[in-house]
């Protein structure tokens, strides 16, 4: 199979694909594939290596082997801000650029990247890559710290947020800002803004992270928080005995009628627990990850509370058998991000869901993203025999899994084997401070210190619990006797709480909380004759460290009267820790419809300790916005703004301006991932930037994706008609336009490998071929994504090619390259194949080329092998061309001269009419010059390189294809206009008796009023554009006249022919006096602006004309 190198864990293409030759471990593979320079010692990240499904560590790379039936995946990881990691010393273009990240505190939730313009709203991303920004495009940008609603009066509540605006540096103006559709400057004091730049410091106060969770806030109801209510008394003890299975309690009498989920219980459960001095051994305590410095409760003779000193691992083998869910056929398909799958996994009781909404590709893919989902678990995926099977990982402790979801679609007919217990069965070994237990063994319970579980659901006589702060918990081990304690926690006795919730994420600390208290209706009362009175209302917050028994508590009490809606916040700072909120009323609220003091809590946050007060190479915005009674809440997360980014310039890296242009983005990316300028190809560079800034083509986009240095480049070079390439050792670009004159090179049967041809195919028109092409782009002012179609004359719309204009941001600049796209499709149809020596070694991509195939009707070559004044005498005889006859000259470089007018042709001998002065021509045979000969009309098959490949035996291949200058036709045009055209050269038409030449014309586009006529009111006739000539070709012959004896070209209906001539020689104006439509030898282009105002005699539209030159 294959070896695939990847840009990352993210869903997508291999960057490399390697296929497998032989037996090899992966530190050999690595060695050959970067020619000896792969230094694991050297690597401060490696590269994540999975082997058919399965990670294989950097320790194990050198004993792991693999073959020509495995599957190898490299997953590129990142370091820092910019990761560069280049596996393949030959492919140095594929390098990862890898964009910065902020990661959440070690927070589980998780988010994707959006790259949709259309998404109008700041986004939580937290763990995504932070934008790129080239340009100046109007975004969104995402929370970097989590926003903060607080009131700071009763009756205004203010909102924090903290954005980043994008990696490096911008320029920013705020009315270049937004809230939702209106400018910051309208809002006046209640909204705020303020810019931070890179590694700038920023005040605690707006630095802080605070923390939101999600049980706090608007309900279900429609309120918008939870009402508050007084103390009730709730039953302390279940009565009876009770059975442990997994996470379940089920006791022969149902629980007390007032435990509800979220209150806490005291379990106790006994078990044999196994003494020796110091240490004791408990299967309990192996199920509740205890480590070094937790402290642990035991009951019964060895009674106490102890801080652990060290963890022993069991030892020995293990015997034992993991359960097993194995498919029976091959998932039957993969692409869950067309129809997303879920897979419910039950183990214990407890239940693992995984959901599937990328395509996976394969099987290996579906184990990984499986396994991704179940890391934390009991349960793993991998591939066996090409079929899905889920499996327990080691420890063992029996039991079964089974599954629910879309198992069908996945595993079709499932086989289960239920597990058997791993042995020894005594597990870990704990050792703590200041015990002295002897030795032997003790029926007692045994757990962290409190021994607290919290009830998550009741059903019957069953209680499902999990202890605190575990956020995956394999319940209770077996052995677990039924006469085992289960009654309230102390602290869950008094009712009527909201809560406890906890405040921070797992694994985080924080040091203060923010209660807010709300009342919906006001606070207020009236008497009876309807006069305000003031009302006192209040409760009481409570707060523990997760894991502890005593609370802490702070009362809040609010005296008003006041009508309306109002909110209160409250702070409370703490020691640090993790801690757990409870808030309830001092009393019920007043039933009477004269009072209103209902109470809500209605928010909550808590500030996490940790958080950074300065942010290196990231421009960030801070917006305070006051929303309450003067901005509706919906614009809170509707902030946009229109920031320039400020680069180097292309002339002077230590100039940084604002800019939008192209080339200095494309430099920035390139300078990223570790290639400075003296790796660029500078000249070419700096001159294509003069064309890109007349041009005025430039480049707008947020790059909000991690993706490869070479898809990001071409993107931006896109916008210029350019692409990435390599140019003598360096990184280059080549842009794809309108050629001029004569290509650069010619091969011919005398450069040709021995025995070697040119290979030609064309692609003939098919009734599948697109004829139409729709562009996407993102319209500079609105942001918004917008939809512009391009048709060629005949094109129905039927087969329409939908494509995106990366960084295009007006609608002639995506106009024109759905219109290069369409003309490339309807006119580079040809593509020819052929091998040199070495001579094709000198062309790069995109050059301009002309190709011989040694028929003489498409251009001839002769070696000369003497020369005398202006005479040539070649190796071959020359066939006389039609059309007249010119030479061109190959240097000694391998390039070619201008054309050359043959004066005479005898045989082997030609004449020309001059010779270039750095024509380097020579007889040696060991520099034998090359004459390459053709008509005026053709010399060679014009054609583009488009790949340039050495054979390995000292030959090399080359591809190119058909060079049409139609496909650049409308490069400077824009969607409201139309053209006439005419070939550049080599097109042209000899009148027979005047021996001129006259130039062919092609009528792409026309549009006017059919009805004028032919002569307009001065009796003169004018260009006049018939509309029922669309698609029509039309000529005019030099001599042609009209009644009034003046040379014009005249369109009419009567008009249905297909070759257009006049002559070139023609003057500016006829014998009348009047100017006539002239085609002359340099001119290129004629645009035709349809949209000249009426004529002022017969109020009817004539055509506009303007010569353009090119």
């Amino acid at each position: 199979m294959t070896i695939n190198i990847y840009p990352s864990r993210l869903e997508g293409e291999p960057l490399e694909v390697h296929k497998i030759e032989k037996v090899q471990t992966i530190s050999e593979w690595l060695d050959y594939a970067t020619i000896g320079d792969y230094n694991p010692e050297a690597v401060e990240r490696h590269p994540t290596i999975i082997l058919n499904g399965e990670k294989v560590e950097q320790s194990e790379w050198d004993i792991t082997y693999f073959n020509s039936s495995d599957r190898l995946d490299i997953y590129i990881e990142a370091k820092g801000d910019v990761g560069i990691a280049v596996l393949s010393g030959l492919l140095a273009l594929l390098v990862v650029m890898m964009m910065s990240k902020v990661a959440k505190p070690r927070d589980t939730s998780k988010s994707k990247s959006l790259e949709d313009p259309n998404a109008l709203a700041n986004q939580v991303k937290w763990g995504d890559p932070i934008p790129e920004i080239a340009g100046s495009p109007i975004t969104y940008p995402d929370y970097i710290l989590p926003p903060r609603k607080y009131y700071i009066d009763k009756t205004q509540q203010w909102v924090d947020s903290m954005v980043c605006i994008g990696v490096g540096e911008y320029q920013t103006d705020t009315s270049q800002m937004w809230l939702g559709d209106t400018s910051l400057p309208s809002f006046g004091d209640t909204a705020q803004v303020q810019i931070f730049q890179p590694n700038e410091q920023i005040p605690a106060e707006l630095s802080a992270w605070w923390h939101t969770p999600e049980e706090v806030g608007f309900t279900s109801l429609g309120g918008a928080g939870m009402t508050l209510g007084p103390a009730t008394r709730v039953d302390a003890t279940w009565s009876g005995s009770f059975t442990f299975s997994g996470q379940n309690i089920t006791g022969t009498t149902a629980p007390p009628e007032n435990w509800t989920t979220g209150i806490i219980l005291k379990v106790e459960p006994e078990h044999e627990i196994y003494f020796n001095g110091d240490t004791l051994i408990s299967s309990v305590l192996d199920t509740l990850n205890i480590n070094t410095g937790d402290e642990i409760e035991l009951t019964g003779a060895r009674d106490g509370n102890y801080i652990v000193t060290g963890v022993t691992p069991a030892t020995g083998a293990l015997v034992g058998a993991p359960a097993t869910a194995a498919g029976g056929s091959a998932p039957s398909r993969y692409d869950f991000d067309t129809t997303a799958a879920a897979l419910n996994i039950t183990f214990k009781s407890i239940v693992y869901t995984v959901f599937l909404t990328t395509n996976t590709t394969d099987l290996s893919g579906l184990v990984l993203a499986i396994n991704a989902q179940l890391n934390a678990t009991p349960v793993r995926a991998r591939s066996v025999g090409g079929l899905l099977e889920l499996y327990q990982i080691e420890p063992y402790d029996g039991g079964a899994l089974s599954l629910t979801g879309d198992v069908l679609s996945l595993m079709g007919t499932v086989t289960y084997t239920s597990g058997t217990a791993s042995s020894p069965a005594k597990g870990s070994t704990y050792t703590v401070a200041g015990a002295a237990f002897g030795t032997g063994s003790e029926i007692a319970a045994a757990g962290r210190a409190g021994m607290l579980y919290t009830i998550s659901e009741i059903t019957d006589e069953t209680v499902k619990v999990s202890p605190p702060d575990i956020q995956f918990w394999g319940g209770f081990p077996s052995g677990v006797l039924n006469s085992s304690g289960v009654q309230l926690d102390e602290g869950s006795i008094e009712g009527g709480w909201i809560g406890p919730f906890a405040a921070t994420p797992k694994g985080e600390k924080s040091d203060a909380f923010e209660i807010d208290i709300f009342y919906p209706q006001g606070l207020i009362r009236y008497d009876k004759k309807n006069r305000k009175r003031s009302v006192k209302a209040g409760g009481y917050i409570e707060w523990r460290e997760i894991g502890t028994t005593e609370w802490q508590s702070q009362r809040f009490s609010n005296n008003e009267s006041i009508g309306d809606q109002i909110g209160f916040t409250y702070t409370v700072n703490h020691t640090p820790g993790r801690m757990e909120v409870r808030v309830r009323a001092d009393n019920a609220a007043s039933s009477g419809s004269s009072t209103s003091d209902t109470q809500q809590w209605s928010g909550f946050r808590s500030r996490i300790i940790g958080a950074p007060s300065r942010y290196p190479n990231l421009t960030l915005a801070h917006i305070r916005l006051r929303s309450g009674d003067k901005v509706s809440g919906g614009v809170d997360n509707k902030f946009s703004v229109r920031a320039q980014r400020i680069l180097p310039t292309v002339e002077d890296p230590s100039i940084k301006l604002p800019t939008r242009d192209i080339a200095p983005f494309f430099i920035h990316m390139m300078e990223s991932v570790g290639y400075g300028r003296n790796m660029l190809d500078m000249p070419t560079i700096r001159g294509l930037n003069t064309i890109w800034v007349e041009r005025r083509d430039t480049f707008d986009l947020v790059c909000n994706a991690t993706s490869t240095l070479k898809s990001v480049a071409n993107g931006c070079l896109g916008a210029g008609y350019a692409e990435l390439t390599l140019m003598r050792g360096k990184i280059s670009a080549v842009r794809d336009a309108y050629r001029l004159g004569t290509p650069s090179r010619i091969y011919s049967p005398n450069e040709l490998r021995v025995g070697g041809e040119i290979v030609e195919s064309t692609e003939s028109i098919m009734p599948d071929d697109i004829d139409g092409v729709d562009v996407e782009y993102v319209d500079y002012l609105t942001g918004r994504t917008v939809t512009e179609p391009y048709r060629l004359i005949g094109d129905e719309g039927n087969r329409v090619e939908v494509i995106k204009a990366v960084g295009v941001t007006d609608r002639t600049r995506a106009w024109r390259i759905a219109a290069r796209r369409r003309r490339i499709a309807a006119y580079r149809r040809t593509v020819f194949k052929g091998g040199t020596e070495m001579a094709a070694m000198n062309s790069y991509y995109m050059d301009y080329v002309g190709l011989q195939d040694g028929i003489p009707e498409y251009g001839q070559s002769a070696f000369v092998l003497s020369f005398e004044g202006l005479t040539l005498t070649l190796s071959e005889p020359i066939q006389i061309p039609k059309g007249g006859a010119i030479a061109m000259i190959r240097r000694q470089d391998g390039t070619a001269t201008v054309p050359i007018s043959i004066t005479a042709i005898n045989g082997y001998k030609i004449t020309l009419a001059a010779i270039p002065s750095d024509a380097g021509l020579t007889s040696d045979p060991n520099r034998a010059t090359v004459v390459y000969i053709g008509s005026r009309t053709q010399i060679a098959h014009e054609a583009l390189m488009t790949e340039v490949r050495p054979a390995g035996d000292g030959t090399v291949e080359f591809q190119a294809v058909n060079m049409d200058n139609r496909v650049y036709l409308e490069d400077d045009l824009g969607p409201d206009q139309v053209i006439l055209t005419s070939r550049p050269y080599a097109q042209e038409h000899q009148d027979a008796a005047s021996g001129v030449f006259n130039t062919t014309a092609e009528l792409v586009k026309m549009y006017s009023d059919y009805n004028h006529p032919p002569s307009d009111a001065a009796g003169i006739d004018s260009l006049i554009f018939d509309a029922r000539l669309v698609n029509t070709v039309f000529y005019s012959d030099y001599t042609a006249v009209d009644a009034a004896g003046i040379d014009s070209i005249n369109f009419n209906a009567a008009l249905i022919v297909t070759v257009a001539y006049n002559d070139y020689n023609h003057p500016p104006s006829d014998a009348a006096g009047i100017d006539s439509l002239i085609f002359t030898a340099n001119m290129k282009k004629i645009v035709i602006d349809s949209t000249a105002a009426p004529d002022a005699a017969t109020s009817t539209y004539n055509t506009e004309v303007t010569l353009v030159s090119k």
